[in-house]
């Protein structure tokens, strides 16, 4: 009980170490994720033989649509990611998201 919490109390960050990556990462996640969504699945209708009728779109097209715009957007936030980990484990908090993402590339490369 007690005794946890003020061992992860005591920590350099507390509970909440890295989430400032992990909020922005959540809030361009979602600002890739909606228009992405659109943009795939017009093109997916367009492309598919039933696209052209006045009939609903393809249930395949709205599938593959969520599925390329998750990819895509994991792919954009993948950076933030690494931030949020490196954050709650070995960069210094005072450094910040960018400033941790900066430490990994100079240290590690890209």
């Amino acid at each position: 009980g007690w005794s946890l919490r003020r061992a992860f109390a005591s920590l350099e960050g507390g509970w909440y170490r890295g989430n400032s990556a992990d909020v922005l990462a959540a809030a361009i996640r979602v600002g890739i994720t909606m228009p992405a969504f659109a943009t795939y699945k017009r093109l997916l209708q367009r492309a598919s033989e039933e696209g052209a009728s006045s009939s609903p779109p393809p249930e395949w097209t709205v599938l593959a649509a969520g599925a390329l715009a998750g990819c895509t957007a994991s792919i954009a936030c993948y950076p933030l990611e690494v931030a949020r980990t490196r954050i709650a484990v070995a960069c210094d908090v005072r450094l910040g998201v960018l400033g941790c993402l900066a430490s990994v590339l100079r240290e590690e490369g890209p």
